[in-house]
């Protein structure tokens, strides 16, 4: 387990009908809830006994310049299509996470339904 760690996340906004009005407001709303600290669901890395606490970046944050292979890390669980079906267990999605200068690259989530 890592602890007094800090993360410089990114994220980029897909709009269903984009417009430059569209996304001129949700980029504000974004920022407001962000330097509030306000979220719908608590952020975790992994696992929710993971959960993170998060603001807006310093002006001179940068990333660690190291280079390691840290291994399978936990992506997310997958759930079965149907729920009710006996014996349904959530089975865990691991990507192979690697440092590149500070930098952990999170590959794309493929969600697809698991069966039985």
């Amino acid at each position: 387990m890592l602890r007094d760690v800090a993360y410089i996340i990114t994220a980029e906004m897909h709009l269903m009908n984009p417009t430059m009005e569209n996304k001129r407001k949700y980029a504000s709303m974004f920022l407001r809830r962000v330097a509030k600290g306000q979220c719908f669901y608590r952020p975790y890395l992994g696992t929710r006994e993971c959960s993170l606490h998060f603001s807006l970046p310093e002006d001179d944050d940068q990333a660690i310049p190291d280079t390691m292979d840290i291994g399978p890390m936990l992506f997310d669980l997958k759930y079965p299509a149907d729920p009710g079906q006996k014996n349904a267990r959530a089975i865990p999605y691991f990507f192979n996470a690697k440092l590149d200068r500070g930098i952990l690259h999170v590959p794309e989530y493929l969600y697809k339904e698991v069966d039985g």
